[in-house]
C-alpha cells in the first residue's frame, strides 16, 4: 500500500524535507504508482500563468480557471465568469492599485460562489468579501 494518498504529497516531502531526509523517506516514494507525467503536472507550474493582461479582461473558465492571471491596468475592469458547478478557482495578482471603482465586476448578483480576499500591501491589511 503506498505510504502517499497522491504524487504532490510525496512531491511536498521531498520538497519540504531540505537535509533531513532518511533512507525509510526514500522507501516510501518507491511504493508510488504515479507516473514520471503525472508528477510533472503537479510540480510544473509553467501552464498555471496566464499572459500577463491589461485592460478589461472577462475570466473564461477555458483560459483562466485555476490558474494565475497577473494584471497590470490601474482603471481596467475584470469580470468573472457565471458560475457553473466547475469548481474553478481565479487568482488575480494586481501589479498596479486600480483608480476605478470596480476592481471585479459579476455578470450578476448571483454570480459569485465563494469570496474575495485582499491583502493591501501599503498597509499589510487583509479582507474578505462573500
Amino acid at each position: 500500500m503506498a505510504q502517499f494518498k497522491h504524487a504532490g504529497e510525496a512531491l511536498e516531502k521531498l520538497l519540504q524535507a531540505e537535509n533531513d531526509l532518511v533512507t525509510d523517506d526514500f522507501n516510501k516514494l518507491a511504493d508510488i504508482d504515479a507516473t514520471a507525467a503525472e508528477i510533472n503536472a503537479v510540480a510544473d507550474m509553467s501552464g498555471q500563468v496566464v499572459a500577463p493582461a491589461t485592460g478589461n479582461v472577462t475570466l473564461s473558465a477555458a483560459v483562466h480557471g485555476n490558474r494565475v492571471l497577473y494584471y497590470d491596468d490601474a482603471d481596467g475592469v475584470i469580470t468573472l465568469p457565471a458560475a457553473t458547478g466547475g469548481g474553478y478557482t481565479y487568482t488575480i495578482i494586481l501589479k498596479t492599485a486600480f483608480t476605478s471603482g470596480t476592481i471585479v465586476g459579476l455578470t450578476n448578483a448571483a454570480t459569485l460562489v465563494g469570496g474575495i480576499h485582499a491583502v493591501d500591501a501599503d498597509d499589510n491589511t487583509s479582507k474578505y468579501w462573500t
